[in-house]
């Protein structure tokens, strides 16, 4: 699947409703932590790691990344070369890593690596959102 196969046109106000959802991911996200649900938090970070990374694809390109398995961190790299030296592609790279990981693999999250998932998730998110 090409790059532009995995996307379609994109406006301001899509952009705002990724950074909604990413919000509300990271809200959702720190909640289920605090709750003892590991799995359920780092599932949160990686969608909100994808909504943050697809809030900047279209404030950057007009574009944004949904085709099945289309990876918004990846596109970010790929269509902005200016980012491409920037740490905070690899923390959003390596928290999205967990995606295939809990979907395909059933693998399970102690508590202390969901934790610093979650940290890298916000991190991202929180430079993403404001660019």
């Amino acid at each position: 699947m090409t790059i532009e196969e995995e996307c379609i046109e994109a406006d301001a106000a899509m952009a705002e409703a990724y950074r909604r959802q990413c919000r509300d991911c990271l809200a959702a996200m720190r909640a289920a932590c605090a709750g003892g649900w590991s799995q359920a938090a780092v599932l949160l970070a990686v969608q909100a790691v994808r909504t943050a990374a697809n809030a900047l694809l279209v404030t950057q390109t007009g574009r944004a990344a949904t085709g099945h398995g289309a990876d918004p961190v990846s596109l970010l790299y790929e269509r902005l070369p200016h980012y491409r030296r920037d740490e905070h592609l690899s923390v959003g790279a390596e928290v999205l890593a967990y995606d295939e990981d809990l979907r395909y693999y059933g693998y399970e999250v102690r508590e202390e690596e969901a934790r610093a998932l979650l940290d890298l998730a916000e991190r991202f998110c929180n430079w993403a959102t404001t660019r």
